[in-house]
């Protein structure tokens, strides 16, 4: 357990809401994700972005799919940063693991199959650069 509440990514204090969305270092992986979501839209509080990811993303399509996963990697990339601060004494800028994030949705998006042939899920194989196995049969 941690002594103080101080931010390991920029000293202020840390909560929730302060490390998702309240600093420089949190606001530039969300942007990355959003930008790669081709989505124009500015993260608010834990509480609006998590329905907001919610309400947005209740089918199933591809395209909600991807888009919950990269929450989920978005919020495991800054509190693996955090944790790597803490536990590690290293750090690693914001762009380096923003692109980390990305890397790792893209693998693991690389190992979908089944993925409807349609243009929607074109476009988005196009602007990830997913493999195109990810449209064969399971």
């Amino acid at each position: 357990m941690l002594a103080d509440d101080n931010c390991l990514l920029c000293q202020g204090q840390e909560t929730r809401q302060h490390l998702f969305f309240g600093i420089p270092f949190s606001s530039i992986v969300w942007r990355k994700l959003l930008h790669n979501l081709k989505e124009y839209h500015v993260p608010q509080t834990w509480e609006a972005e998590a329905e907001w990811f919610m309400n947005k993303g209740m089918d199933k399509s591809f395209g909600e799919r991807l888009r919950r996963m990269c929450a989920a990697a978005a919020i495991y990339y800054i509190w693996l940063e955090r944790n790597r601060r803490i536990f590690y004494d290293t750090r690693q800028e914001a762009e380096v693991v923003a692109v980390k994030f990305v890397y790792a949705v893209r693998c693991s998006v690389n190992n979908w199959r089944g993925i409807a042939r349609n243009k929607a899920n074109w476009k988005i194989y196009i602007d990830w650069g997913f493999d195109f196995a990810i449209f064969d049969k399971r």
